[in-house]
């Protein structure tokens, strides 16, 4: 009998989510609402950390929510908020604002937060955790341009809530589609796909692709966005599980990857320009 009880802790112990919000080195906790937790590497005025919190967790709510995820037990836990001096966000990244890490941490610079058009990066960064949280099988993991191409299109959902206008974003993701060659977007959709983005020549090139391209299966398979997220949420849900990531496009969009692949490689090749590039999709002006 004891030996079962063991047995049982063990599994649960095993089964329980890990709680990962840690303040990173010299970083301390200022201020903690339910799960979410902020921590900061200066002296950080609480009150207005917990009103960033405020922020995360609208940012928060909105991504569940448009994933048709509130609720869902892999969500059952906070992030930890890193507000970080500039000096400290060079050391993790020379050109990025905010960086998620992990399943349960994003790190953003506290200047940043200042700006309006931060809250499009909360949104983002949430997306990326709130993906990861459900890969959960051995091995389980997307694509670059996948995981980019979601949390942009979360982002610019939440800052059109916001009714947040930030028109150079979008001029440059505009920018690369128009000009994106079938030879540029194999490489970002195939060869490069799981390369960590240090290595690519362009991150912001690889990012802009994956939400073009996303767009464009949106506009391939007439779905609303309030429709395609969602089901976009269950591939991830369904590669989480071990599916491959052709297997649950095929499920849940009716179409595989490969074939969607081709049908915008093909896109690309009879258009060109914006007008005639971005007909349809939501960087049409």
């Amino acid at each position: 009998m004891r030996s079962r009880s063991i047995a049982l802790v063990a599994l649960l112990l095993i089964a329980r989510p890990a709680f990962a919000q840690k303040a990173g080195e010299g970083e301390k906790e200022i201020a903690r609402v339910g799960s979410h937790v902020v921590f900061s590497d200066f002296a950080l005025d609480k009150e207005r950390a917990e009103a960033i919190l405020d922020r995360v967790r609208m940012a928060y709510d909105f991504v569940a929510k448009e994933q048709r995820w509130a609720g869902d037990a892999a969500l059952g836990h906070g992030v930890g908020v890193h507000v970080l001096s500039a000096e400290r966000m060079k050391t993790i990244s020379k050109t990025a604002k905010g960086v998620a890490r992990g399943r349960d941490n994003f790190m953003i610079t506290a200047t940043f937060l200042d700006e309006e058009r931060s809250d499009r990066t909360l949104a983002h960064e949430l997306t990326h955790l709130q993906d990861r949280r459900h890969l959960v099988a051995k091995g389980a993991r997307l694509p670059h341009w996948w995981d980019e191409g979601r949390a942009i299109a979360m982002g610019l959902a939440y800052e059109e809530k916001l009714r947040i206008k930030d028109p150079r974003y979008l001029d440059g993701i505009a920018k690369v589609a128009s000009s994106v060659t079938v030879a540029e977007a194999r490489k970002i959709l195939e060869d490069d796909a799981y390369i960590p983005e240090k290595e690519m020549p362009s991150v912001f090139r690889m990012e802009a692709v994956g939400f073009y391209f996303l767009e464009f299966v949106r506009v391939e398979r007439q779905l609303a966005r309030e429709d395609f997220e969602p089901r976009l949420a269950k591939v991830v849900v369904r590669v989480g599980k071990g599916e491959k990531l052709e297997e649950a496009c095929e499920a849940e969009l009716g179409v595989g990857l490969e074939a969607l692949r081709d049908a915008f490689y093909a896109h690309l090749e009879r258009t060109q320009g914006k007008r005639e590039r971005l007909k349809g999709t939501s960087l049409e002006r």
